[in-house]
């Protein structure tokens, strides 16, 4: 199975022709999400924290899409327009992922598609769940 995902086609969209995600198979490939309400505004003001946290709603909007959760995630990259706010969101992650956090990249970034966002993150998932390790 093969197919991009939507969320809400009344979403504004960025005219670069892109899905917001794309299942193939058991993989779900969520694209560069921004802490973006429904309108297309910024959340979450100067505090990347309150971003994060949009952008992590957005993402399970997409997998959602996908029949997926956070839980399936296996890999996020964290983009960041200042990388000394990576301890900033540690607690987020840790409430979101347990004690099976994904693999994960972050890098600094000088700028991102919209102004005033301070984070950006992708994700892939494996809808079964499988990746949760035996660890008998």
């Amino acid at each position: 199975m093969r197919r991009a995902l939507f969320t809400d086609p009344r979403e504004p969209v960025f005219d670069s022709h892109f899905s917001p995600g794309f299942l193939a198979g058991p993989l779900v490939f969520v694209s560069g999400q921004l802490p973006l309400d429904e309108r297309g505004a910024v959340e979450g003001g100067d505090d990347v924290e309150a971003q994060a946290r949009r952008v992590f709603r957005n993402i399970e909007r997409v997998l959602a899409e996908a029949e997926a959760t956070l839980r399936d995630v296996v890999q996020v990259n964290v983009f960041l327009l200042d990388i000394g706010d990576i301890p900033r969101i540690a607690n987020l992650r840790r409430e979101l992922f347990g004690e099976h956090p994904p693999a994960s990249t972050a890098v600094e970034v000088s700028g991102l598609v919209v102004p005033g966002c301070k984070i950006e993150i992708n994700a892939v998932a494996l809808r079964d769940g499988a990746w949760v390790a035996d660890r008998s």
